[in-house]
């Protein structure tokens, strides 16, 4: 062959024919001056990153057994020793070779010689060469911010057809060095979305490319990009304690451009687990209770279009109570009639209701009630002989919320006879 093939990956499978597994290590090689000296084709060398590859002329030396080869590395401070072949080619119809233990814009020196028997040809002049550098990285890397818990980064493909995937980069705020994060197969990727970030925080990013044989380049320039921050909390939310059977909560609408929905919380217990009991447009909300005097606590957030939340404000509410039970003061016959006064204990009250019961015997008893009463005096006229008669007033509120009932007093009346005092 007169001209060495271009290609390192069509060569490669021709560059192991003949190499003996283990280089052979005499003490001393003797020199035979008439054995013929490998020479090298006009472009008998390729450079790679992680390669060189050698082409020689054809040995026509009947004499010759096979191939020498020698080398040192400058760089990682390798001597060669003359006597000592660093590969030996075991068939003399070779001419190819291709050093696979090469590092990136490393200096080597290389010799060759021949050889027959215990003997070898006098050594070439020193060849020495340098690896290429490994690939440069993308040289157009872009950042996408304000996305919502996530990064995007845009890259120009590689111009390299070498180029087997880009290997992504990424240094956080508590990083102290970058950390790859993720593979990206295929040159013509361009490409990539981080996922599960921070809001509101800085990230670095960057790239190198790998090739088909495993060649990482350098970094590419950085690029910052910053999450999207979560909507701003609400102000001004509280919730109502005086109205019945309902707790009303309002605050300020938001101001967030891209707001979608304000999320209402509730628990119990202030430290308890709070149920999502709305999505609201408005800023206001009614919220139907069971019990009179009925606690709530409340958390309340923003939802911005991107599905962000806010920090939630935190309140308090409560249905309103029942109004204060009055005190029922004495009872009292006079005329056949029977008085009771009592007195309020809430400014709440607007009017009464009493409870009677009438007991006459030991089993039969008969339960009255007398509604709307305005005062705080009530006359009953409807008794009779011989009854026990027990009273409870209970106060009512403007929403007619009903108070727990009152002490209750008791009254028997004479039988057959017309009640006196």
């Amino acid at each position: 062959m007169k001209y060495l093939i271009a290609s390192l990956s069509l060569i490669v499978f021709i560059s192991g024919c003949g190499i003996s597994p283990e280089p052979k290590k005499p003490k001393t090689i003797a020199v035979d001056e008439h054995l013929e000296m490998p020479q090298l084709t006009q472009h008998g060398v390729v450079l790679d990153m992680n390669a060189i590859a050698f082409e020689w002329k054809k040995i026509t030396d009947p004499n010759v057994e096979g191939i020498y080869i020698y080398k040192s590395s400058i760089d990682d401070k390798k001597k060669m020793d003359s006597n000592v072949p660093y590969k030996v080619i075991t068939n003399r119809y070779a001419t190819h070779f291709v050093d696979s233990e090469i590092k990136p814009s490393h200096r080597y020196v290389y010799k060759f010689s021949s050889y027959s028997g215990d003997k070898r040809s006098h050594l070439t002049k020193k060849i020495p060469l340098r690896s290429l550098g490994v690939l440069s990285s993308v040289t157009w890397i872009y950042g996408v911010s304000n996305m919502p818990r996530s990064a995007k980064i845009l890259w120009r493909p590689h111009p390299n057809m070498r180029v087997k995937s880009y290997i992504i980069e990424r240094k956080a705020p508590t990083d102290k060095h970058y950390k790859e994060i993720a593979q990206i197969d295929g040159r013509l990727h361009a490409e990539y979305i981080d996922w599960d970030l921070k809001d509101a925080t800085q990230y670095s990013y960057r790239i190198r490319v790998k090739t088909f044989d495993g060649i990482v380049s350098h970094a590419s320039a950085f690029v910052k990009i910053v999450t999207k921050k979560t909507p701003s909390t609400i102000k001004g939310f509280q919730a109502t304690t005086n109205l019945p059977k309902k707790i009303l909560l309002t605050w300020k609408p938001t101001t967030q451009k891209d707001f979608k929905r304000y999320y209402l919380y509730r628990a119990k217990q202030k430290d308890g687990e709070y149920e999502l009991i709305a999505k609201l447009y408005n800023p206001k909300f009614i919220d139907k209770t069971q019990e009179d005097g009925e606690v709530y606590y409340y958390h309340l957030t923003v939802i911005d279009n991107d599905g962000l939340e806010s920090d939630f404000v935190a309140t308090k509410g409560m249905s309103l109570a029942q109004p204060k039970a009055p005190k029922l003061l004495d009872l009292k016959l006079k005329d056949g009639k029977i008085i009771l006064h009592w007195i309020a204990l809430d400014g709440r009250a607007k009017s009464y209701m009493i409870l009677r019961h009438e007991k006459i015997g030991w089993f039969d008893e008969v339960v009255k009630r007398y509604e709307d009463i305005k005062e705080q005096e009530f006359i009953d006229s409807d008794i009779k002989g011989g009854a026990t008669y027990t009273y409870e007033v209970y106060a009512l509120d403007k929403y007619l919320l009903v108070s727990k009932p009152s002490n209750q007093l008791q009254i028997t009346t004479k039988q057959n006879k017309k009640a006196e005092k």
